[in-house]
């Protein structure tokens, strides 16, 4: 496995209110959808405000699956908020 890489993503163009509740559900949704295993101690992200960016540790080409699906987010083709939190 590559070494992980910490990448700073600005997602406060994604965010609805409640702002906590929507962070919480697109955290879920990046894991869920990139690597689920990969999120251990090492690999990780959190909300770093006030610049609303999650600030996420992963590999390479993990990063490159998240901004992806941050851009399918983006464009409309990937919602975060429809499945239900758990």
């Amino acid at each position: 496995a590559s070494a992980p890489v910490t990448v700073n993503y600005y997602v406060g163009d994604l965010m609805q209110p409640p702002f906590h509740t929507a962070t919480l559900r697109l955290m879920q949704f990046l894991k869920a959808n990139v690597d689920p295993d990969s999120w251990t101690d090492s690999y990780m992200m959190q909300i770093t405000e006030p610049s609303i960016s999650l600030a996420i540790t992963q590999s390479r080409s993990n990063h490159d699956e998240i901004a992806e699906l941050l851009r399918q987010v983006r464009i409309g083709a990937r919602s975060y908020m429809a499945r239900p939190m758990r």
